[in-house]
């Protein structure tokens, strides 16, 4: 199949994104004057993962992932930080550190040839922005979607209606999401009704849920299945 419109998930699909949270709990423990103890991190990525899935399946906002996920890690670890100060000082450390998945630059590059190529994120515009814009892939990039400025989130079909409204001549049928996460970058494109490919270089099991169309372990293996 001829896929003209190319669509990417943003964190853990074209940026690494274990490595940007890394740096930015660390730097806004620092800055915020917490201690920072050893699993510290772990923890607080655990219970970050948790909200951001109870978002795909509809059972959290956006402003609850944000707050709640501090709220209960400070809970947990018995500190009395105020979550919502806090998150404007994570979010400020999110948005500073670009980390690349491998080949990224490379596999883009080749791809823009042929292909247009945007990028559909949950994140939040302000962490967002600033990320892509230090890309060094970012001239590549036609058009980035982020769903605090579209107001629905992946896996949503409102999401994505309004995202191909918005693309010029935009063909379903040519259409491709390339996504690392089953419960919403899979989904979303199920929903959609285009196909997809998750980019599963930890080759996690399926859900048994969503339908992918192709897997991939790395983006290179893209350029296979697109020429």
């Amino acid at each position: 199949m001829n896929y003209r419109y190319l669509l990417f998930d943003f964190d853990d699909t074209l940026l690494d994104f274990k490595k940007t949270e890394e740096d930015a709990f660390h730097n806004a423990m620092k800055r915020a004057g917490i201690e920072d103890k050893p699993g510290y991190l772990e923890r607080y990525s655990a219970i970050n993962h948790k909200k951001w899935m109870q978002l795909n399946e509809g059972l959290l906002t956006k402003q609850e992932v944000l707050i709640t996920r501090f709220e209960d890690f400070f809970g947990e670890i018995g500190a009395k930080v105020n979550p919502e100060e806090f998150q404007k000082i994570y979010a400020q450390a999110l948005s500073e550190p670009v980390h690349y998945v491998e080949g990224v630059t490379e596999v883009l590059s080749e791809l823009c040839k042929d292909h247009e190529l945007y990028i559909v994120t949950n994140g939040i515009k302000k962490v967002q922005e600033p990320r892509f814009s230090r890309c060094d892939f970012k001239d590549y990039i036609k058009k980035v979607y982020v769903s605090e400025e579209i107001g629905y989130e992946k896996p949503t079909k409102e999401y994505f209606d309004i995202v191909f409204a918005d693309i010029p001549g935009f063909n379903k049928e040519e259409a491709l999401i390339i996504g690392d996460t089953l419960s919403s970058d899979i989904r979303g494109g199920n929903n959609a009704g285009i196909a997809t490919c998750w980019f599963n270089p930890n080759q996690k099991p399926h859900n048994g849920i969503d339908h992918v169309d192709y897997e991939i372990r790395n983006l290179q293996e893209l350029l296979d299945i697109l020429n």
